[in-house]
């Protein structure tokens, strides 16, 4: 690889690492509000909060403890759902290459992290289904912090009438992006089609859906020419 080669790559690696380090602060912001994931960064501190108030070093061990745990819980298989894990792990980094990390935690990628402990660096980046982290908070006798309290059916404001409902459509065109960042990191290579990803969905998906999932996804920023 030339020098230009070089330099060409190196602008796409970080023009790929702004757009996803973009993406992951739209998704944390999203969710201050929404609330549908819960940061393992969150769950170990409010562990830690609700397990002792006595000293900062008994709140420290206590969140250790509770890094454990989770680590312990994600190598037994606790957070998949028939076999697939269901933690996002929203880690900023390129590769040198270009490529980016998957977005949904991997058996592979947690086994290097144990074997070299770094596992709570790891963790740090991993966010988990609210439903899901409150059922663990119950399983291992954390209490539940307020947020996970069933929300009242008043505390949104009621649906117009003549609204038109659109949750169905919008999830499934985030299934549809979050399986095409996980299976074609970076860019969909030339002459996959739409009805191809369309038949590689686990769930019944149309090329429509995929059409309009294609159109509406963020594309990562072109640098300008020097």
């Amino acid at each position: 690889m030339d020098n230009q080669e070089a330099h060409k790559a190196r602008d796409r690696a970080i023009d790929r690492e702004q757009w996803r380090r973009s993406w992951i602060m739209r998704f944390v912001e999203r969710q201050r509000v929404a609330r549908r994931w819960t940061a393992f960064v969150d769950l170990a501190d409010w562990c830690a909060q609700s397990a002792t108030r006595a000293s900062v070093a008994e709140e420290d061990e206590a969140r250790k403890l509770a890094y454990r745990r989770l680590a312990d819980s994600v190598l037994t298989g606790e957070f998949e759902w028939k076999g697939v894990s269901q933690i996002l792990y929203l880690v900023p980094d390129v590769f040198d290459d270009g490529g980016t990390p998957r977005f949904r935690l991997t058996g592979e990628t947690f086994g290097s992290a144990a074997a070299s402990g770094t596992t709570v660096d790891l963790l740090r980046f991993c966010w988990l289904r609210r439903e899901m982290a409150r059922q663990w908070l119950v399983a291992h006798g954390y209490p539940l912090p307020s947020e996970f309290e069933t929300r009242s059916p008043t505390a949104s404001p009621a649906r117009r009438k003549d609204a038109r409902p659109r949750p169905l459509r919008e999830t499934k065109i985030l299934a549809v992006q979050r399986y095409i960042a996980d299976t074609y990191p970076g860019e969909i290579p030339a002459g996959v089609t739409d009805k191809e990803i369309a038949r590689a969905m686990k769930t019944k998906t149309s090329d429509r859906t995929v059409r309009r999932a294609r159109r509406s996804a963020p594309e990562p920023q072109k640098r300008q020419p020097r």
